[in-house]
């Protein structure tokens, strides 16, 4: 159980410390993850497109992502730009489409 808390405690970008070379650590440990979300919200994106217009692309990204964190394993390198979508980004997918224009 401990090598695996310390081995997600090296993968999670915010306990490293904030010098000017570890900003650039952090943000290269996000891509990974950012990389898979992006590809899970491109699925639900295209995937929407054939459904009614009532389906957001938005909702099936959260249900796919859902579904393949529960079927597959994802590797340690993956979560901190996983926590970063689900954090930051999930927020704005979900205000900005009833932003005023």
């Amino acid at each position: 159980m401990t090598e695996r808390r310390a081995a997600s405690d090296e993968a999670d970008p915010s306990r490293w410390p904030s010098s000017g070379r570890s900003r650039w650590r952090r943000g290269i440990a996000v891509l990974p993850g950012l990389a898979a979300a992006g590809l899970v919200a491109w699925g639900a994106y295209a995937a929407s497109l054939l459904l009614p217009g009532f389906i957001s692309d938005v909702g099936l990204a959260v249900v796919f992502g859902a579904t393949v964190a529960t079927l597959l394993r994802l590797p340690a390198t993956v979560r901190p730009g996983i926590d970063y979508a689900m954090q930051r980004l999930l927020r704005v997918g979900i205000v900005a489409p009833w932003a005023p224009a």
